[in-house]
């Protein structure tokens, strides 16, 4: 079974930038959002995607999450 992330990515035509969502789906919470932008920037790191942007922040315990990203397929 496939993650959020990456049905997100497989689903995202390939180099046309591409939200991951958040409010309103599964990633609403900033922890399920924050793991599946690792996820998508982990494929950047295998060159599967490229991170156009990213915006941190602090959930409610002071952890850093990642609050929002775009990224683009790349294969």
């Amino acid at each position: 079974m496939f993650s959020i992330a990456h049905r997100v990515y497989a689903l995202a035509p390939i180099g046309v930038p591409t939200e991951l969502p958040g409010a309103g789906t599964s990633l609403e919470n900033p922890y399920a959002y924050d793991a599946a932008a690792r996820e998508i920037k982990a494929l950047a790191g295998r060159g599967c995607t490229e991170v156009l942007s990213e915006r941190h922040g602090r959930a409610a315990d002071g952890e850093p999450v990642i609050l929002h990203m775009v990224f683009r397929r790349l294969t």
